[in-house]
């Protein structure tokens, strides 16, 4: 009994301290940024074995022996590491910062995801926090300038406005788009996103990351990620993140006050008298002799239209999501939002719905599933397409309201009073009512999704199925009343187009892994089929009964065009990828792509796009580690086929019936069809072949940071029209005879300038210059002059006459040789043979950039945000419409520019003096050739933002999470010599309105848009 009441008090005494020194530590893991709980957490004692996880709420529980000595280790993947001293600590809460170290961005490349640092190839990526906080409509606004060698800009001015996007330079005579790709869905843009639901935008630019979507890579791609199920950890959390503002008008153009134009319109009509040899004392045929025209002049009762056809336009965008994982661990994220933007002129908005809902679920260890859709229903109204050009032309000197108030139909003709007659100095009608009585609506459903299964027999292979669906509605409708410039008076008129598109691709992908000691290889494969599918109808009716919009054609008098038409096509795919790594340092992908497309002929359906690309991590070699200035360092160098779709249609390469023809047929009308071309059956893609040369760059543990590439592209094949004998009945042929050049350099930088305690500086910067350069055409080194294509010129450029100011009268008799007059515009006679024709154009200028960057910073101060972008476009010139408006000193009715043109000595107005503008009334036969290409290079500012989180512990308090409030201004400032509208959208050519667009194409007045500023406040916020 003795013996056993020792072993006892032993057993006693061994296990009373060791039962002191051991302790339950509990706590929570969040994010550092979101303050969001961070579920699967690892959470281990230092320099054991003994560790636990956190649940779905970020929570855990441990027991640890001797806890004044311990070390926690809290690790999780894309986060900081965190080793935490527990000391007397039973409750933690623990924040991990999200690691900063670029190499470990995952980055989409297409059909699967790498690391930053394994990539072999020219991939840009953008987050989609730094897309929503620019306050854009649409998602490519936001990413002008983020990007090296991605030049993004303005459709149009107008609300709602679509965004071009080129990728290092033009490939194609006839131009193109790169490929948009959606949560893995094919889409033609990506109009229909809203901006506050893309997690991630990635940017394919060389031609070994594009090959792999083969026939349809050389313009690049463009990859968005939108927030996805499969990304939610966690509880439920429901998010709002919104903002409401305001757009003001902003550096209007300087244009003719009400003296000013009087004394134009007086210019006009006394110069043409100076040149018949007269000089009068007074020029009643300008309109003085009305006694309306005269009072209004002498008592400056003028009138700015400006003013009544422009607005203060709003902006609206509301993004409400819930997201979490359930309890059986479906990922799920639903979402709604809304956008408003209100534009600055009447009769201009534009508003988008957009739903969303995306659900993934991973079974077992070997099954996983999931799903996603994402619809949206957008309509813009533009009004008139004249309410633009007619309101700000509208001289100062017309009323637009009767004696009675009531609108006046044609201002320009004023009553003369106690007669019957007018002094009619234009016939435009009043913008107000031709703007309150013209429809121009568009109105699209798009919708998109996928529903994918993926199977995994053993660890390291996933086989993967995805059906991706995608269908749109598009109607385009237009109503002319009887009081609009189109109608001028008459019964109305209207027209509706529809389109109805579907299309599919069902991707069967699998993906193998295996590393073998220092060897990792990973195999991609894949076999995709696709098919699209269109059909249309277009109608225009006129003399409509009543003022019934669009929606009433059958009621018309006179129904002048019904059309319809379909498409199909179909597109069979294989493709096969192999990533090899060795000890990480050395880093190989070999790809190749075969496409097959109904849209070619037999013998020609079939093609194939190889890549390779190569890289080494010179920062992991003992030469470069010893360094201390370098932390990553990166050789890159790929070369590439990918290939061009866009320039052949359905049915592009088979002999089709044309639209009726009327012909006599012994006396009587007959009706038949001819064939509408001589096709092609050798006809193919267009191929771009690349070649990129890259370095990856990280200094000063990663505070620097950046890539610089240099690339060589060379298309060949391009499509163009090939002259052909007559004797064949056509006169040229589509074939594969051109050849086009890229070549440039792009620069990023990233530098952390400040990173300490509550305060933090970044900086950004970028910088890409391109050189487009014509090779070959016709498959021949000639020139086409009639197109301005010339071999070792870009594709994009004003070929003209040269301007050279304005014939001087001391120059007269020299101007007499060219049948000029001294006033007039003068150009160079560049061959000095007395004689300008043809050979006297020349390469004025050229429409695309010759280098564009951007720049912007991010300072955070405790709980305080601020940012700033700004972009650049330099080099390039366009024919502006505005300029050939408001500067057509042919004109005489209308509002101009308030510019320093010349004019002669007279009796009635002052004389002068100018060698920019020419006189008006007679301003010379080469002014409108010349006079009105523009200089359009610009720096923007693009945002200023100011934000404020709000503490945490107040948070807690009103059951929030997170509640951040913020300011931001978009375009407060812009830097350029161009005095029409937004530089930037100059050209008035919209690219999305479908039309082949040439060098001789010409925009629109009513694709510019005026300048603005915008002014916002919003929140982000999640609970």
């Amino acid at each position: 009994m003795k013996r056993l009441l020792s072993l006892f008090c032993l057993i006693w005494a061994c296990t009373v301290p060791a039962l002191a020194q051991t302790t339950t530590v509990t706590g929570q893991v969040t994010d550092g940024d979101t303050k969001d709980p961070l579920p699967g957490v690892v959470v281990l004692v230092q320099g054991t074995t003994n560790g636990t996880s956190t649940d779905m709420e970020g929570k855990f529980s441990l027991n640890v022996p001797s806890p004044e000595t311990a070390n926690l280790v809290v690790s999780y993947v894309g986060y900081q590491t965190q080793t935490i001293k527990i000391g007397n600590q039973t409750q933690l809460n623990i924040s991990l910062k999200a690691d900063t170290k670029a190499l470990e961005e995952v980055v989409v490349v297409g059909y699967g995801t790498q690391k930053k640092g394994d990539v072999t190839v020219a991939v840009a990526s953008v987050e989609g926090k730094s897309i929503a906080e620019r306050g854009t409509v649409n998602p490519l606004q936001a990413v002008q300038g983020q990007v090296a060698g991605v030049d993004i800009s303005a459709g149009t001015g107008r609300a709602g406005s679509s965004y071009n996007i080129q990728i290092r330079g033009q490939n194609s005579l006839a131009g193109g788009s790169p490929l948009y790709v959606v949560d893995g869905v094919i889409v033609s843009d990506i109009n229909f996103l809203n901006p506050q639901d893309i997690a991630k935008m990635d940017i394919l630019k060389d031609a070994a990351s594009t090959a792999i979507y083969g026939s349809r890579g050389s313009n690049g791609v463009v990859i968005v990620t939108t927030k996805q199920g499969s990304t939610v950890k966690g509880e439920a959390t429901i998010s709002y993140d919104g903002y409401t503002g305001i757009r003001q008008n902003a550096r209007m153009p300087d244009f003719m006050s009400g003296d000013e134009v009087w004394e134009y319109r007086q210019n006009s009509y006394i110069v043409p008298e100076l040149i018949a040899g007269n000089n009068p004392t007074t020029i009643g045929s300008a309109g003085g002799d009305n006694p309306t025209i005269a009072d209004r002049v002498a008592n400056k009762q003028y009138t700015n239209w400006r003013d009544l056809v422009l607005r203060t336009g709003t902006q609206n965008n509301h993004w409400l999501t819930i997201s979490g994982t359930s309890s059986n661990n479906i990922q799920y994220i639903i979402g709604a939002g809304y956008q408003n933007e209100k534009g600055n002129l009447i009769n201009e908005e534009f508003d988008r719905y957009n739903f969303k809902a995306s659900a993934d679920h991973k079974l077992n260890d070997r099954w996983a599933a999931g799903a996603s859709f994402n619809f949206s229903l957008a309509e813009i109204e533009r009004g008139s397409d004249l309410a633009v050009t007619n309101a700000f032309r509208m001289s100062p000197i017309f009323s637009p309201y009767d004696a009675d108030g009531n609108l006046v139909f044609r201002p320009g003709q004023i009553a003369i009073p106690g007669t019957t007659n007018v002094t009619s100095i234009t016939s435009s009608v009043n913008p107000l009512l031709d703007n309150a009585n013209s429809e121009n609506n568009t109105r699209r459903s798009f919708g998109v999704g996928n529903l994918y299964l993926q199977y995994s027999p053993v660890k390291w292979i996933d086989i993967r199925s995805t059906f991706s669906p995608r269908i749109t509605f598009d109607r385009t409708g237009r109503y002319w009343g009887s009081q609009t410039e189109n109608r001028g008076g008459l019964q109305p008129a209207a027209e509706m187009q529809n389109q109805e598109a579907f299309s599919y691709i069902l991707d069967n992908l699998i993906t193998a892994r295996k590393t073998y000691g220092a060897h990792s290889i990973t195999f991609t494969g894949l076999h995709s089929l696709q098919q699209d599918r269109l059909e249309s109808s277009f109608i225009r009716a006129t003399n409509l009964p009543f003022n019934s919009s669009f929606y009433n054609l059958g009621t018309a008098a006179v129904r002048e065009r019904v059309e319809s038409g379909f498409s199909k096509s179909s597109l069979v795919s294989y493709m096969a990828r192999v990533n090899y790594y060795f000890r990480d340092k050395y880093l190989v992908t070999l790809a190749t792509r075969w496409d097959g497309s109904s849209k070619l002929a037999p013998g020609q359906k079939w093609s194939s796009f190889p890549s390779a690309s190569l890289a080494w991590r010179l920062s992991e070699e003992n030469f470069i580690k010893d360094i201390p200035l370098i932390y990553d360092l990166k050789a890159r160098f790929s070369a590439g086929i990918a290939g061009n779709n866009n320039n052949i249609n359905a049915y592009g390469t088979q002999m089709n019936l044309s639209n009726p023809v009327f012909y006599d047929y012994g006396g009587t009308l007959g009706l038949g069809y001819t064939s509408n071309r001589l096709p092609n059956q050798e006809l193919t893609w267009e191929r771009t072949r690349e070649y990129d040369l890259g370095l990856d760059y990280a200094l000063l543990d990663g505070r620097i940071s950046g890539s610089i590439d240099v690339y060589d592209k060379l298309s060949k094949g391009v499509i163009m029209d090939r002259d052909i004998a007559i004797e064949n009945g056509w006169v040229s042929i589509k074939d594969n005879v051109g050849s086009v050049s890229n070549k440039g350099i792009e620069l990023s930088l990233k530098t952390i300038n400040v990173s300490g305690g509550d305060f933090t500086w970044s900086t950004t910067f970028n910088f890409a210059r391109n050189k487009n350069a014509i090779v070959e055409l016709l498959d021949e080194k000639i020139d086409l002059p009639g197109n301005a294509w010339f071999i070792g010129k870009p594709i994009n450029v004003n070929y003209n006459f040269v301007y050279d100011g304005v014939w001087q009268e001391s120059e007269r008799d020299e101007a007499l040789k060219y049948k000029q007059l001294p006033g007039q515009a003068k150009v160079k006679d560049l061959d000095n043979n007395g004689v300008l024709n043809n050979a006297d154009r020349a390469i004025i200028g050229q429409r695309d950039p010759k280098w564009s960057g951007g720049f912007s910073t991010q300072l955070n101060y405790k709980a305080f945000d601020l940012s700033a972008s700004l972009f650049a476009r330099q080099g390039h010139q366009v024919y502006s419409p505005f300029h050939a408006q408001f500067v057509n000193f042919g004109d005489r009715g209308g509002t101009k520019l308030d510019v320093n043109y010349y004019m002669p000595e007279n009796n009635i107005t002052p004389t002068r003096v100018s060698n920019e503008y020419p006189m008006p009334g007679r301003p010379g036969d080469y002014w409108p050739l010349v006079g009105y290409y523009k200089d359009v290079s610009f720096v923007k500012v693009q945002n200023i933002s100011l934000g404020y989180n709000l503490p945490t512990e107040l948070l807690k308090r009103i059951k929030l999470k997170t509640l951040r409030v913020y300011a931001n201004v978009l375009n407060p400032f812009v830097f350029t010599d161009f005095d029409g509208f937004d530089p930037e959208s100059a050209s008035g050519i919209d690219p999305s309105a479908g039309t082949q667009i040439t060098n001789s194409t010409t925009g629109s007045l009513n694709n510019t848009g005026i300048s603005t500023i915008t002014y916002q406040v919003g929140v982000n916020l999640k609970f």
